[in-house]
């Protein structure tokens, strides 16, 4: 039994898939793209975390201010205590 030959492929096939890349672009030219929104939400989050954790610091330094208002008025002298 004779078998067949395969037949050469054709450059032409090979060459299909690709596709001529599009010319340079400006380096500082602004496109919205699908990246920008995701840097936006990123910055956003990070803003936001900075602001909260600003707001937590001046919460416990006002906390740390009220102890110790507290420990000076306990440790301020007292003229009737020493009486006896």
């Amino acid at each position: 039994m004779a078998t067949k030959k395969k037949q050469p492929t054709k450059k032409a096939e090979h060459y299909r898939s690709f596709v001529k890349a599009d010319g340079p672009k400006p380096f500082m030219a602004f496109r919205f793209t699908q990246q920008t929104v995701y840097w936006v939400v990123i910055g956003a989050l990070i803003l936001a975390l900075g602001t909260w954790a600003m707001y937590l610091t001046v919460k416990v330094q006002g906390i740390y201010d009220k102890v110790d208002d507290g420990r000076m008025m306990d440790t301020t002298y007292s003229p009737r205590s020493h009486e006896r």
